[in-house]
């Protein structure tokens, strides 16, 4: 995801002149255009920005001319896998007095754009909490943590076109007021 996928077809005609008409482009039951055959009796396509990531049965529906009857492909299987994203995390102040909230922003970024979704967040092993992505982007804020120091794991789960993005660990100390 999201790369173009090319499409040809080509319907083999039992005369000595192509065969004409048009070809329905399906991915199952769903419609995905409509082309007509050129000279060469082949008509070529592509899906662009691409099939959503996952499995896709890519059948032609050719709608028969005077000279040949109409037929309808056998399956092809197409697999689209997500895009990889990357994570990056900024940290304000490594070194925070206590009583200032830690604030760290978190980046999500992928050759497809900016991910959707969330990204979780956890404070020395503890529960997760998560924070929405704006245009790729998150802000981290962590109230209240004790003097010493501390880690953060930020995680990106996969998300229907994005793939899960390794996970991202980040120390800071919190000194004394």
């Amino acid at each position: 995801y999201p790369g173009a996928t090319n499409v040809t077809v080509c319907v083999a005609s039992g005369r000595k002149s192509p065969a004409t008409g048009t070809v329905e482009v399906l991915d199952g039951a769903t419609l995905l255009t409509t082309q007509s055959l050129g000279g060469n009796g082949c008509a070529y396509w592509y899906i662009s920005p691409g099939l959503a990531a996952g499995s896709h049965s890519i059948t032609a529906v050719y709608s028969g001319d005077r000279n040949n009857p109409a037929g309808t492909s056998s399956a092809t299987a197409i697999t689209v896998t997500p895009v990889p994203v990357n994570l990056a995390v900024a940290l304000n102040n490594a070194s925070i007095p206590y009583g200032i909230s830690a604030r760290m922003t978190v980046t999500a970024s992928s050759n497809a754009g900016p991910p959707s979704g969330s990204i979780t967040w956890s404070l020395d092993g503890g529960s997760a909490t998560s924070v929405a992505l704006t245009s790729g982007n998150a802000q981290v804020v962590i109230p209240g943590a004790a003097v010493g120091t501390h880690t953060v794991l930020i995680g990106y789960a996969r998300q229907t076109n994005f793939a899960a993005a390794p996970s991202q660990s980040l120390a800071f100390g919190i000194t004394a007021a």
